[in-house]
């Protein structure tokens, strides 16, 4: 991100005011763990900032849970056919 910053699509603006995207990557994160919080692939508090991972075999989210969720979110976003 930070070699090419227009592939995603950070502008000059941004890098000027944070030139590590410490607060971008931090968007991201937290972005990232709410989903997978959402979906119960993880849990994450978003006051601590604090998560644990949730993905057991017990619990049903195998694998294959995995790689469907990751392609249904990928469907909806009109990323993957």
């Amino acid at each position: 991100m930070l070699r090419n910053p227009q592939l995603y699509g950070v502008s000059q603006e941004e890098i000027k005011a944070d030139p590590l995207l410490e607060q971008r990557r931090a968007d991201l994160i937290h972005t990232a763990a709410s989903l997978l919080d959402k979906s119960s692939l993880l849990k994450y508090d978003r006051k601590s900032g604090a998560f644990q991972v949730s993905l057991t075999i017990e619990n049903g989210r195998g694998g294959r849970g995995c790689y469907n969720w990751g392609k249904r979110q990928g469907v909806e976003a009109g990323i993957v056919d």
